[in-house]
């Protein structure tokens, strides 16, 4: 059996799937509890989902924007086109010797 104190807080997940609580609550004093209604709860995790979206996106372009800014082949590039490969961008890792770009030859036949 949990027993709560000060600061915890329960039902979250009744609020966030609106489903009733699997278990039940009894104080064993005197308590002040602040209650949250399903859309209110639900309204705030997708406010913290954006903001958290935001976040990451704004950390990876600034990571990103001096070396993609200093390709010369993105220089004619708006910023919202910089933008979007900026969003696009990932690491990738590779060891000693892995074979990076394989050249592959294509030829065309023109009737």
């Amino acid at each position: 059996m949990k027993e709560y104190g000060p600061g915890d807080a329960f039902g979250e997940l009744g609020l966030l799937y609106n489903a009733p609580r699997a278990a039940t609550i009894t104080a064993k004093s005197e308590v002040s509890l602040w209650a949250l209604d399903s859309n209110t709860f639900q309204q705030m995790v997708k406010n913290a989902i954006l903001y958290l979206n935001s976040y990451i996106h704004r950390t990876k372009r600034s990571r990103y924007q001096e070396f993609i800014k200093s390709v010369p082949v993105f220089k004619a590039l708006c910023e919202y086109e910089l933008f979007s490969i900026m969003d696009a961008v990932a690491p990738v890792e590779f060891k000693v010797e892995d074979t990076i770009i394989t050249e592959v030859f294509f030829s065309l036949i023109f009737n």
